[in-house]
């Protein structure tokens, strides 16, 4: 009887995440607890940083921000959904270029390094598991996947990493508070170095970053990514997470592997610092 109830309530949720736009990989509550755990970033406001520029556009194509936030290069569409962009791995993450700003700045600003240090962390982090274990390429693997295995990946995080209960009408109990901050200057300088660099951020053409963004640009991006996360986190609930457990169930994602890949991205977090100090 309690399997049919949570069946019934997983089919409400699925259905409405079906209307959600899909996310990039890990979601921000393992962002922030990766930061925290690893030790590298203590407050885990950094590593959500490059998530403040869209993954998709109402067509359900990949950006061009998201090309350039994450590293990335598009490789094209797939009927109606995109391929999985590709990680050409050729210096363009553009958490090396504000690190190599922030080394040459004669002006200290207080969050240069930070910045920096949330861009290289945030893509270590994903780059464990774009797109193979968070799968794109379909619109059944873009969906299910992608975007519910990031949200399950979050209840799993929130319950085992972080200890987190839920009270007794579901509510979580040890939410953290997640800010989106950022030096604007830094990024939106990053973003003309990016455009200079002559890279593309389309695989099978040249395709440069169209426009270097204001720093008010990108100071209204992060208060909106900000607004965004609050608004995640108030969804976040005991009926979403045991509806994504019953979909996870019949999908046979594995705990097992999902522990293993979170690990995989700490470790990656923890080397993307060193190779990258204050």
């Amino acid at each position: 009887m309690r399997y049919r109830a949570l069946q019934i309530i997983a089919f409400g949720v699925i259905g409405a995440l079906l209307t959600a736009t899909p996310s990039p990989s890990w979601q921000v509550i393992a962002h922030y607890q990766m930061g925290i755990e690893s030790k590298v970033d203590e407050s885990g406001w950094f590593p959500n940083l490059p998530d403040a520029w869209p993954s998709y556009d109402r067509k359900f194509q990949i950006t061009e921000w998201f090309a350039w936030s994450h590293g990335m290069q598009r490789v094209g569409s797939n009927v109606v959904v995109p391929r999985p962009p590709i990680n050409p791995n050729d210096g363009r993450d553009p958490g090396e270029t504000m690190h190599k700003l922030y080394k040459k700045t004669t002006k200290s600003r207080p969050v240069l390094y930070e910045t920096s240090l949330g861009f290289l962390i945030h893509n270590a982090q994903d780059r464990e598991v774009h797109y193979g274990y968070f799968r794109g390429g379909s619109i059944g693997r873009w969906i299910g996947e992608h975007a519910w295995k990031e949200e399950w990946a979050d209840c799993w995080v929130y319950r085992i990493r972080r200890k987190g209960t839920f009270n007794l009408v579901g509510r979580p109990t040890d939410l953290p508070t997640i800010r989106v901050i950022g030096d604007a200057a830094l990024i939106s300088e990053a973003q003309a170095q990016f455009i200079r660099s002559g890279l593309s951020v389309d695989s099978n053409t040249q395709t440069p970053l169209s426009k270097q963004e204001s720093v008010r640009e990108i100071e209204s991006r992060l208060m909106e990514t900000e607004a965004n996360t609050r608004d995640y986190l108030t969804q976040f609930d005991w009926v979403r997470c045991a509806s994504l457990n019953v979909y996870a169930a019949a999908a046979a994602w594995d705990i097992g592997e999902l522990r293993q890949y979170y690990e995989k991205a700490l470790d990656a977090t923890q080397k993307s610092a060193r190779k990258f100090p204050k």
